[in-house]
């Protein structure tokens, strides 16, 4: 805005005029603090994607890229409250890619960096239920030991490994073998 101000020869004031002076605008929005969250999620649960975008005009339209496991895209507009988010579930097994962009009221955009998150069957580690040695007590140079554990998952177990420190500080880590009949891990 500009005010042009009317004097006459002698300084007296005479009128005054506003006029609009349009601001040039060719600075983007910036994005900051994208996040999933959770990064890693079970199939079919919410993930929550979102962003903070800010102009020095004025921020006018905020969206996401996905892009799915099977290269399938979504480009849809986030909501806005404190931040820009997308909060949706996810039926497809996979890594998915996604990101951000951004227009403010001048046509000037820009894009985050491309993020990631994880939809999975199985997000939840192996839980040890039991561990277990047979002979108890003490055992002397050269005689065999068994050590047996139990090992529950709510998806599968793929394998058990146990890490053995002998008495001269050496480290072995050894695959441990299912015992038929139950699920119990042994080696």
């Amino acid at each position: 805005m500009l005010i042009l101000a009317i004097f006459n020869e002698e300084d007296d004031y005479l009128d005054a005029t506003i006029v609009a002076c349009p601001i040039e605008d060719t600075l983007p929005p910036e994005i900051s603090n994208v996040q999933a969250n959770p990064p890693f999620q079970q199939l079919g649960g919410y993930v929550n994607i979102t962003c903070i975008v800010e102009d020095n005009i004025e921020v006018n339209e905020v969206k996401v890229n996905i892009t799915y496991p099977d290269n399938s895209t979504v480009n849809i507009s986030m909501n806005h409250g404190n931040v820009y988010y997308y909060n949706a579930s996810y039926n497809i097994s996979g890594t998915y890619h996604y990101f951000i962009w951004a227009n403010d009221t001048n046509n000037n955009a820009i894009t985050s960096a491309i993020h990631e998150f994880v939809i999975s069957y199985d997000i939840s580690p192996p839980v040890i239920l039991t561990i277990d040695r047979n002979p108890k007590g003490i055992i002397e140079p050269g005689d065999w030991i068994n050590i047996t554990c139990e090992v529950a998952d709510d998806f599968c177990i793929n394998e058990v490994r146990i890490n053995i420190t002998n008495p001269k500080g050496m480290h072995e880590n050894e695959s441990m073998q299912m015992l038929r009949g139950d699920e119990t891990n042994a080696l």
